[in-house]
């Protein structure tokens, strides 16, 4: 798993950040879902669609992130399964990836709804899925002293008429700077020729859920109330150094924002702050700062070392010709043929024939 990967998942993984991510998406950034009313689930989907009696091979895939969500509506609880989908990078094959996510996680509650009725079935005395009587709340209605007998095709499926399913929403998350320019629906990614409103009428789209920096505006950024604002809003602006400069010195909340955060900053960046001590919080102003000046600092340093060497090969250069220079006037004083004081400077100066001419006619 690469650096973008472990510090984003970690990020998204705040239960405060999951929530602002999902209430920006789904309620305009109404803080409809309360972080402590979300609980971990296992990221891994495994499933083996309708695979009963080991039909099938499994299907395991890896989720970024996975919660549930239990609401109340009309004083009773209803649950949400939420997934988030990280992106560093463009993914233009988005559609099918969340399409597959949802998909295993859908087969999974069939698949636990079958097992549990066949482990209750054993003793004949239960009806439903503990899953399904937890979440959804519609088999657990009947009396679990009551035997319950399924019908040939209840049986057959393992899925019963009065089980119910746990939705499951997914969010793409984009770290990148640049805008969401690949598919956002499975339609998107047929074939332009393919107009046909018949034909696409009977295949059902899938739509991706998408938070972009780049796409967002300053009004939908204001909506987010945690560290994913200031994150996406430097992420936005990473390209513009001037309107990013001005944009942390005017916003507090890059005073204290927390290390977490800083990390995704650096790693979907490219940016090199600074991140001493082991403290929570970063000040993003200061450590900006001091990037900076460290940067001055190595390139007057590296400037000096440059001007250093220039020198001495201007030097070296200097002492060539002088050498040359002597060297020609003491055999000229001999009166030495050119020919041979040519060959002489070949030899000692490793000069080429034509160097060799041209500095005895310089210096002669």
């Amino acid at each position: 798993m690469g650096k973008k990967d472990t510090v984003t998942k970690e990020f998204m993984r705040r239960p405060d950040v999951f929530a602002d991510a999902f209430n920006l998406a789904l309620f305009e950034g109404s803080p409809v879902i309360q972080p402590e009313r979300l609980h971990p689930l296992d990221s891994v989907e495994t499933a083996v669609p309708y695979g009963e009696k080991g039909a099938g091979l499994p299907v395991q895939k890896q989720r970024d992130v996975l919660k549930y969500w239990s609401a109340m509506e009309d004083d009773s609880a209803v649950y949400v399964i939420l997934g988030i989908e990280n992106q560093s990078a463009l993914q233009y094959a988005m559609p099918v990836k969340a399409m597959v996510y949802d998909a295993l996680q859908y087969a999974a509650q069939v698949e636990e709804a079958a097992r549990s009725h066949r482990e209750k079935g054993k003793d004949g005395t239960a009806y439903g899925s503990d899953e399904t009587a937890s979440l959804s709340g519609e088999a657990g209605s009947r009396s679990r002293e009551t035997a319950y007998v399924p019908t040939g095709a209840e049986y057959l499926s393992g899925f019963y008429k009065t089980d119910r399913l746990v939705p499951v929403i997914t969010l793409v998350v984009s770290f990148a700077p640049q805008e969401w320019d690949a598919p956002t629906s499975l339609h998107d990614l047929f074939l332009p020729a393919l107009r046909d409103t018949r034909i696409l009428s009977f295949v059902p789209d899938y739509r991706i859920n998408l938070l972009s920096p780049a796409s967002m505006q300053g009004d939908e950024l204001e909506r987010l109330k945690t560290d994913l604002r200031t994150v996406f809003l430097f992420i936005r602006y990473s390209q513009d150094r001037e309107q990013l400069q001005r944009i942390i010195e005017n916003d507090s909340r890059f005073h204290m924002l927390d290390r977490t955060a800083a990390e995704v900053i650096n790693a979907t960046t490219g940016a090199k702050i600074a991140l001493n001590g082991k403290g929570a919080k970063v000040d993003m102003c200061k450590a900006i700062q001091e990037m900076r000046e460290i940067e001055f600092a190595q390139g007057h340093s590296l400037g000096m070392e440059q001007g250093v060497q220039e020198g001495r090969q201007q030097g070296i250069q200097q002492g060539l010709q002088e050498g040359i220079r002597a060297f020609i006037q003491n055999y000229r004083e001999e009166n030495l043929p050119m020919e041979r004081l040519a060959a002489k400077l070949q030899k000692f100066f490793s000069l080429s024939e034509e160097e060799a001419k041209l500095s005895i006619e310089k210096y002669s």
